[in-house]
């Protein structure tokens, strides 16, 4: 004989807990549920007439007389279809929907297009946010060369902007775009320039286009500045980079006066993690490693006093600049070679890449027989990329490590110590290497001089400061930062004293002469 059996009667807002639809077949809301709890096993009967024995059988009050225990099992026969889909076809399934067959791969995970995309945005938007520190309805410059990571860059930005499918963020962009195809071929010039119209007018964005030619702004003609432009880049000789260090703090020098004259808040790079990467590197093979941290950071604040004094010396005495600060930051710094060219294959957009040379070095090619035609940019970013193929962690370990390695250096005397050229810090020269690049013969001249046994560095430097060599030395030449100085003795011709020619930019020479008036030798050693 069966127990006695305990009748429940639920109310809709107790279904949840037994996991039962509104009603089997009509869907109505208001009917109820009888739930017979008993402790013996027993067949399960549709009907509801006579209780049921054996577990707990809920079934609805209504006349659709559906039994719980049907829709268990069916339940139980369920097969997930992306999984079945899986084991036939033997492809791999995007790792964050669960449903859509990968098409590209995020980090060493295998995406589909739309988690792909929205993985790329997502980190994006929360560097712009947590890394950059941009604000609401502040100005951006994003600058565009025409290169994979800058078009990357500026699709990233416009997502930001337009997208209606996400969260939208609200700040102004500008393109800012250097056009610098005098130094290659002059036939891609007018191709390049369309490119770069169409990506801002597909972008929604602003675009500002400046010639490298406008650092001589002093120079009213076009053929004139273009003319002194190369004439100074063959000044120096092809090897090391020395000419696409120039080119590169003359595109520096342009940005930052431009986001000065428009009063924007932050400067947008595109450089990427590689990038950064195979750039520390050669920070320190170009003795540029005071200045190392300021260049790899996610941002490098400014104030605007420093560019107000850099730009204007004029006004220098009699004119208060603004407490604002300028960022400089490289929102890209996360992202690999081969995720953005995913990226930008995701969007449909690789047709709007810019086709020319990324260094001078590929286009003339003038050390055939030197690794990276004797560039050392060239050399470090093979080197890198190399490595990153065989360790995918290369890349983020050196720039961990270099985060905590790399002493951020905090100068005392704004510009005064700051190099006129590159714009970086100028450091000052605390070894004995440092001073034997200036002349490497005196080192030899003082080996039998000590002090208390011990050859001293302040020796060494005064002695420096008696040499002929420094007396004779223009004061300009010595404001200069280590790399900068390093460039010069690069000259094809020697005998050619830089900043007594006229090849030079005007506003440079101006700022070299401002600095070397109002600083001391002795506080430069």
């Amino acid at each position: 004989m069966a127990e006695q059996k305990e009748e429940v009667i639920l109310n809709s807002d107790d279904e949840d807990q037994y996991g039962l639809p509104a009603c089997g077949s009509s869907g109505d809301p208001a009917h109820k549920l009888k739930v017979f709890e008993t402790k013996k096993d027993d067949k399960c009967c549709k009907s509801l007439k006579k209780p049921v024995e054996g577990g707990d059988c809920k079934s609805c009050d209504c006349d659709c007389k559906e039994c719980s225990c049907e829709k268990k099992d069916k339940e139980e026969k369920k097969v997930d279809e992306s999984e079945l889909d899986e084991a036939k076809k033997g492809k791999k399934i995007c790792y964050k929907c669960k449903e859509q067959e990968s098409q590209y791969k995020y980090r060493q995970d295998f995406a589909c297009k739309k988690c792909f995309e929205s993985n790329i945005d997502h980190k994006f938007k929360a560097n712009l946010k947590l890394k950059i520190n941009l604000g609401r309805n502040e100005k951006c410059l994003v600058c565009v060369s025409g290169g994979a990571n800058s078009l990357a860059l500026a699709q990233l930005v416009s997502n930001a902007l337009h997208n209606s499918m996400g969260k939208k963020m609200f700040f102004e962009a500008e393109l800012f775009y250097i056009d610098e195809d005098i130094l290659y071929k002059k036939e891609k010039q007018a191709e390049n320039l369309e490119k770069v119209n169409k990506m801002a007018e597909l972008l929604k964005i602003k675009l500002t286009i400046v010639k490298l030619t406008d650092i001589y702004k002093d120079i009213e003609s076009e053929a004139e500045r273009e003319n002194k432009l190369l004439s100074l880049l063959k000044q120096f000789k092809a090897i090391a980079s020395c000419q696409e260090d120039l080119v590169s703090f003359f595109k520096t020098q342009l940005y930052l006066e431009y986001a000065f004259r428009n009063n924007f808040d932050k400067v947008l790079l595109g450089n990427c993690g590689q990038r950064l990467a195979s750039k520390i590197f050669t920070l320190f093979t170009k003795g540029r490693a005071a200045s190392s941290d300021n260049e790899i950071q996610f941002i490098d604040n400014v104030s605007y006093d420093i560019l107000g004094r850099f730009f204007d010396l004029h006004n220098e005495d009699n004119k208060v600049y603004s407490k604002k600060i300028l960022g400089i930051g490289r929102p890209m710094k996360d992202y690999l070679n081969k995720e953005i060219m995913n990226y930008l294959h995701c969007m449909g957009i690789l047709n709007l890449l810019t086709e020319r040379p990324f260094y001078l070095c590929e286009q003339e090619k003038p050390n055939l027989k030197l690794p990276g035609y004797g560039n050392l940019d060239r050399i470090m970013e093979n080197f890198i990329d190399n490595i990153q193929e065989n360790f995918v962690s290369t890349t983020h370990t050196i720039l961990h490590t270099s985060e905590k390695i790399i002493k951020k250096f905090e100068p005392q005397k704004g510009l005064l110590q700051r190099c006129p050229l590159c714009f970086q810090f100028r450091d000052k020269i605390s070894n004995v290497l440092e001073i034997e690049t200036f002349d490497s013969n005196l080192t030899h001249s003082l080996e039998g001089e000590q002090s208390d046994g011990v050859r001293t560095q302040e020796t060494l430097k005064l002695k420096y400061l008696e040499t002929d060599k420094i007396k004779n030395r223009d004061m300009r030449e010595l404001v200069l930062c280590f790399g900068c100085r390093r460039i010069l003795q690069s000259q094809v011709k020697d005998e050619i004293k830089i900043f007594e020619s006229d090849l030079l930019p005007n506003q440079i020479v101006k700022r070299a002469s401002y600095i070397a008036q109002n600083t001391d030798i002795l506080k430069l050693f």
